[in-house]
């Protein structure tokens, strides 16, 4: 059973992953939270824990200096068996 924060349920790491993944390359926090249904404060250490562990890639965004783009680094990505 998922946890529950504030009434809604607690956004897990596969979570955000699949989101960004699923978007057109890159995506705000902002946006990724929206996605999720969530306040951007519940996914803020998600986003950096997985950037820790070199799963997520955090950049800044060339059209505004005051926000950051989320991609998915190759070590997400399956390899084909080879």
């Amino acid at each position: 059973m998922a946890r529950v924060i504030a009434g809604k349920p607690a956004v897990n790491r596969l979570a955000v992953l699949q989101a960004v993944k699923h978007s057109a390359g890159t995506i705000r926090p902002s946006d990724l939270a929206a996605a999720l249904g969530l306040h951007q404060s519940q996914v803020t250490r998600q986003i950096q824990a997985l950037e820790h562990e070199g799963l997520l890639d955090v950049a800044g965004d060339p059209k505004d200096r005051r926000s950051r783009r989320l991609s998915i680094t190759p070590a997400v990505t399956p390899r084909s068996p080879g």
